[in-house]
């Protein structure tokens, strides 16, 4: 464990250009390896890319695992050593991976990673100081726990870099209004996909097992873009109906919001929704989170009407 956490902090100290020499000599080639790893995503952006990354590097956003085939977990002993480290923003998990002989000879080597039963994913708070200012600018960031009691709660990395890029576009208390809406949307079922510069509002409908967006949110301005979300209803042979009137009901909740139907690609038309002549943002939304949560249970629940009678046909 000291180890590992060694690594980390030697790593935080790295530049982009460390990175990217280090996963060269690890066999990769090119000028920037660590970016050509992900610049085939639609919405690259390198130079944002860059600055997420060094961000990372210099705050320790790491994910570090121990993995073995004989994992005590120990969180006793632990406690003192991560507490050595409270500068730096990692994760840290335990993996146990069970082996066993197979076939005839015994030659062959089952590997089965206990990963529900033996891991543990071990979070504690981390303190920001930014040097040169007031005590009131220390910044201590608690580890959050599950509602149901049932162990800590698990927050991908890439949603805290990306509210962290909403906070420096907007505002902080913006950002924090949002992570608030994030977990409640994910208590009615919502999954959040992180992507570079956005996290997208996905549902899985349960019958037909189709993938909905109810919207992507763009750190950049913390801008709401609604414009697939008739792409997958249309992607999944439903009426356009449901998505329509969620749309609709979004553009409703803030004053001058209004949906504008715009032509796309192959002939297909996509709608915006605007306030004035510019997108809808969470600024606008936030203050009506409750209405926009029931407007997305209100598509849900007529998406789940409408695939339940595409698979019994009627």
């Amino acid at each position: 464990v000291a180890q590992i956490i060694d690594y980390a902090t030697a790593i935080s100290k790295w530049s982009y250009e460390d990175l990217c020499s280090a996963v060269r000599r690890a066999g990769a080639t090119g000028d920037d390896p660590v970016a050509a790893a992900v610049a085939d995503e639609a919405e690259f952006d390198r130079a944002r890319f860059v600055d997420t990354v060094s961000r990372s590097l210099s705050r320790g956003r790491f994910l570090l695992l121990i993995v073995g085939d004989g994992i005590q977990e120990g969180v006793e002993h632990l406690a003192d050593t991560l507490a050595k480290s409270p500068h730096l923003g990692f994760s840290l998990a335990l993996v146990e991976l069970a082996m066993f002989r197979a076939g005839r000879t015994g030659e062959d080597l089952l590997i089965q990673p206990r990963t529900i039963a033996r891991t543990r994913e071990v979070l504690r708070a981390v303190v920001e100081l930014k040097v040169g200012v007031s005590p009131a600018d220390v910044t201590i960031t608690l580890p959050s726990t599950d509602d149901d009691g049932g162990g800590v709660g698990r927050r991908k990395i890439t949603e805290e870099v990306l509210l962290e890029e909403i906070a420096e576009t907007t505002t902080k208390g913006l950002a924090d209004d949002f992570r608030g809406f994030l977990r409640k949307a994910e208590a009615i079922g919502i999954e959040l996909v992180c992507r570079d510069s956005s996290i997208s509002l996905l549902w899985l409908e349960p019958i037909t097992e189709y993938r909905f967006t109810f919207g992507f949110v763009r750190a950049n301005g913390a801008k709401v873009d609604m414009g697939f979300v008739r792409h997958y209803f249309r992607k999944c042979g439903l009426e356009e109906s449901a998505g329509r009137k969620y749309i609709k009901a979004v553009a409703d909740l803030v004053p001058g919001g209004r949906v504008e139907e715009r032509a796309g690609a192959k002939g297909f038309a996509f709608s915006k929704v605007l306030v004035g002549h510019r997108e809808i943002t969470l600024a606008d939304l936030l203050p009506k989170s409750e209405d926009w949560l029931a407007a997305i249970q209100t598509a849900m629940q007529e998406t789940e009407a409408a695939g339940a009678a595409k698979t019994t046909g009627a």
